[in-house]
């Protein structure tokens, strides 16, 4: 079971990057240059930026399960842990 605490502590971290990104922005570009921008615009730029993200980690995390996968497989080679090597 995964601590409530570790969860809440997990969603702090991201609320703190969430408005260090707003901040950050804020400083290079001016606290309210968003007003003069087309939102909207910005977003479908984002969104495709966020598809090609979930792309490379997928990727990334696809390469990391085999590897691990191999490295429990040959620890214990000797041992039915239950993998299907498919």
């Amino acid at each position: 079971m995964i601590d409530s605490e570790l969860i809440q502590s997990i969603e702090k971290e991201f609320g703190w990057l969430v408005e260090e990104r707003r901040r950050q922005g804020a400083k290079e570009y001016g606290e309210y240059k968003f007003l003069d921008k087309n939102t909207l615009d910005m977003m479908y730029e984002e969104l495709s930026d966020i598809v090609n993200y979930c792309t490379f980690t997928y990727v990334k995390l696809r390469i990391l399960e085999e590897r691990v996968d191999n490295a429990i497989r040959a620890y214990c080679s000797d041992t039915d842990v239950g993998l299907n090597p498919e």
